[in-house]
């Protein structure tokens, strides 16, 4: 049993490195792109626009949020979505997403369907 239990604590400890990993590369790409690029925080939802896409979604969608390097990640399910770089928002809006969306704390997947208009992504 202890064999099991240092196994699945291994694989976690992994996952955890391999996600880092994912998010630097992700981030650099973006950087490197300069892309313009626009936030709206409100209390019902964020909004994302750039020269390629447009997203905007209801804070209850994301499962939860974490810090990764400089980074803020927001996720959906156990996937990391969109990056934000801390040192661009404002405290403000660290403020609200700890009202909104639990902090590095994944929440069960509900077998409830999400309405089609809660998530949009273009």
């Amino acid at each position: 049993m202890a064999i099991l239990g240092y196994w699945m604590y291994a694989q976690t400890r992994i996952s955890e490195k391999e996600y880092g990993k994912k998010i630097q590369l992700i981030a650099d790409k973006y950087e490197e792109q300069n892309l313009n690029c626009y936030y709206t925080f409100t209390d019902e939802e964020f909004k994302y626009w750039d020269d390629e896409k447009h997203s905007y979604f209801k804070w209850h969608c994301l499962t939860r949020f974490s810090y990764e390097e400089n980074y803020l990640v927001l996720w959906i399910e156990n996937s990391p979505y969109f990056l934000l770089n801390r040192d661009e928002i404002p405290s403000a809006v660290e403020i609200l997403l700890r009202e909104k969306v639990p902090f590095n704390e994944p929440k069960t997947p509900s077998s409830k369907k999400k309405n089609s208009n809660e998530f949009i992504d273009q």
